[in-house]
Parts: structure tokens; C-alpha cells; sequence
């Protein structure tokens, strides 16, 4: 079974001691999550440079459209600073200035966020595809013929590939200064540029023309029929998930016209009541039925996985938070659960599945690890900023 996974940068050179007495979440020490965007918004109340955070958004030809894109990241962001800050997610959301780089108005250089947005289109020498990290998949499969009863047997495998990179920024200062503190490399997130990425619009059926009509205000009627494939990308808990899911393509398309704080808070409470989860990538599974029936007796090549982008995005600007992996631990983070059922592996550490930052399943909301997590470390991280200046 081919297994896609997520991946994130750590700062080397720091090192926590364990504890009993340490929480149980999955996070990086807050002296390492001072660059993100939660740490940068602690800080705008004493440094004035950080009271507007430029985020600069590069992408290449994509089935998202620019809309599409600026809304799932502001629901992103808004998803996590809700659980860090309650209410006072409004005025941080409203901190962060979306710009898109075009060769007339760079926004890299200024931003102290940076989102990469690629898509298979991209061209491979970008920054050599992040240093070599992202590498397109591969699929190997090979026929034998059983001896005993002549039947044919297919054995396929696949290579594991990194969906994404997220990170919290580097910075600089001298204790007690705040003149001396400066960023000196943004937050970022990158997603595959070997990954066809699909917005949620398109998960719900809805046809990319609709979605751009609906960015630009015109009136939406007849909503119902424009859900075309409605059960293809989407799971959701509701006994009656096609009404389910129209309204939530209803209020998707109505967020893309005007996306106000309020609406989207609601979108977030509706993704997260009925449990929504992105499903599996049908890629895969294709070309090995296809193979199977096919005369081949062996096959090598390169695939493309189609997959939704948002709760990819929504991991990886976890790890801009400072949130780290929650079913995989290392000496690096706390990790932990606060699950009814909580595992410890060999080192004691607790491990949890139930999380948008593990590598389990695809979920479009933030599970109670997740709140927990970025909760407690959203407290932390003030207090250690304020023991800084």
C-alpha cells in the first residue's frame, strides 16, 4: 500500500530535557516558534514592524484559482489562530497582508511569510524543487505466474512522497532588545509541484468557471445542480451528506465573493461539526487495475497524484505555528495526545493519529490534539516572549 507523507524543517541546534512534568502535545519549544505567525502577532504589541505581516504567495498555472487560494489560506490561518486566541482571532487574521508575487510587484524579499503554490507545471530548477526534497512519484509493478495453479499475480509498489515542507521563520537578538530582534528568514509552506492540487470547490463538484463567477460576485442559482460529483473528494458524518455537502459549496462559493471573518468562521464550524475529511487520491489505484488487465508484464513510471490541497495547507502552516508531528515524536518537540486512549512508543513519548499534524487522515478541521496543542503552546509562547524584552 503506497503511503504519502508530509514533511517539515527543524532548527537544529537546540534540545529540550524531558520531563514527566512536561504537557503532552505535539509542538516545538516556544523559543523555537517565535518567527511564526502566532509569535509574530505576540510580538506586534511591542515592535511596530510586526503590527502588518506581508504573506507573499508564488504559484504557477493551477486549478486554483487566485480567489481560491487566498480563501483556504485565510481559513488556514484563521482555523489556528482561533485555537490559539479564542476571539482574539479576529484582529490577528486581520494582521496578515495577502500579496501575490508577479515580476511587477515582488512581495518575497518583504514578506515574513512565504507560500510556495506549485503544481506539476513547475519548473524543476526552482530552488532545485526545495533542495531536492519533492520528487515526482513512481509506480513499479511486475507479473509472475504462479507454478502450483498458472495464475497471474500483480505485485505493485509505489514511492513515498513528501506532500509538503512548513516551518516557523529564523530570527536574531540580543536578550532584552528590542531594537536587536529581526527575521531573518520568513515562515513558509511549500506544497509538491508533483501533486495535481484540487481547491475545496472542485472536491464539491463545482466547475472552476462557477467558482471564478462566484469570486466576482454574480449571482449563484440553482446551486444543487451544479454539484456534479459531490461524493468523490469529501466524507462528512451527516446522515444525508449530499445536502451536506451542497451547503457547504453554497457557503464555499458565497465566501469566495466576500469572505468576511464572520463567514468564515462559520465554514469552519460547519467543517468541523460534520467531521470533514478530504478523501484518498484515485490515481494510484487506477494504474494498477489498468496494469492488472492489461498484456504488461511490467510497468515503470512516473504518476501524479490529484488530491485536495487544503489539509495539506492546513499542516504545514501548523508547523509555521510551531506545531510538530503528533505520531512521531523526536527529542526536538513535546509531544503527546489527549485522547481517551493515548499510546506511548519505546522513549515514553506520546504518539497520537487523531491529528491534522499526523500522517493519518485527511482532515479539513483541527482535531482536539490539534487545539490542545496549539492552545498550550500559544501560552507559552507569550510568556516566553515576554520574558525576551
Amino acid at each position: 500500500m503506497h503511503k504519502i507523507l508530509f514533511s517539515f524543517f527543524i532548527f537544529l541546534g537546540c534540545t529540550l530535557p524531558r520531563s514527566v512534568s512536561l504537557p503532552k502535545w505535539a509542538y516545538f519549544p516556544p523559543q523555537m516558534s517565535i518567527g511564526g505567525p502566532l509569535g509574530l502577532y505576540y510580538l506586534s504589541s511591542q515592535i511596530t514592524q510586526f503590527q502588518n505581516i506581508r504573506v507573499c504567495i508564488q504559484k504557477t498555472h493551477s486549478d486554483y484559482t487566485d480567489p481560491e487560494i487566498l480563501l483556504e489560506l485565510k481559513l488556514a490561518y484563521l482555523m489556528w489562530f482561533h485555537a490559539a486566541l479564542g476571539d482574539e482571532s479576529r484582529k490577528a487574521l486581520s494582521s496578515l497582508q495577502f500579496l501575490f508575487d508577479t515580476p511587477s510587484s515582488p512581495c518575497k524579499a518583504s514578506s515574513k511569510i512565504h507560500i510556495l503554490f506549485l503544481d506539476p507545471l513547475v519548473s524543476n530548477d526552482l530552488a532545485l524543487a526545495h533542495q531536492n526534497e519533492f520528487l515526482p512519484g513512481k509506480i513499479q509493478c511486475q507479473k509472475t505466474k504462479n507454478s502450483s495453479s498458472r495464475s497471474i499475480q500483480s505485485h505493485c509498489q509505489s514511492t513515498n512522497q513528501k506532500l509538503g515542507l512548513g516551518k516557523a521563520g529564523d530570527y536574531t537578538y540580543i536578550k532584552g532588545n528590542l531594537a536587536s530582534f529581526k527575521l531573518l528568514n520568513p515562515s513558509f509552506a511549500y506544497l509538491s509541484p508533483y501533486v495535481r492540487w484540487l481547491p475545496i470547490s472542485r472536491q464539491l463538484g463545482v466547475s472552476s468557471d462557477i467558482a471564478l463567477s462566484a469570486s466576482q460576485k454574480n449571482p449563484l442559482d440553482k446551486i444543487g445542480d451544479l454539484l456534479k460529483n459531490v461524493l468523490v473528494f469529501f466524507k462528512v458524518s451527516s446522515e444525508d451528506p449530499r445536502k451536506t455537502l451542497s451547503l457547504m459549496a453554497q457557503k464555499y462559493l458565497t465566501l469566495l465573493g466576500d469572505p468576511k471573518y464572520e463567514n468564515l468562521l462559520d465554514f469552519k464550524n460547519l467543517l468541523e461539526s460534520e467531521s470533514a475529511l478530504g478523501l484518498g487520491d484515485s490515481t494510484l489505484d487506477t494504474l494498477v487495475k489498468q496494469f492488472g488487465s492489461s498484456p504488461q508484464t511490467s510497468l515503470n513510471q512516473a504518476y501524479t497524484p490529484t488530491l485536495g490541497g487544503f489539509h495539506v495547507l492546513l499542516h504545514e502552516i501548523g508547523h509555521q505555528f510551531g506545531m510538530a508531528h503528533a505520531d512521531s515524536p523526536d527529542s526536538m518537540t513535546i509531544t503527546g495526545t489527549i485522547s481517551p486512549h493515548p499510546k506511548q512508543n519505546q522513549l515514553g513519548q506520546w504518539v497520537e493519529q487523531e491529528s491534522t499534524m499526523a500522517y493519518g487522515k485527511p482532515y479539513l478541521y483541527l482535531t482536539p490534539d490539534d487545539k490542545g496543542g496549539i492552545h498550550y503552546l500559544s501560552e507559552s509562547l507569550k510568556k516566553e516572549i515576554n520574558s525576551l524584552f
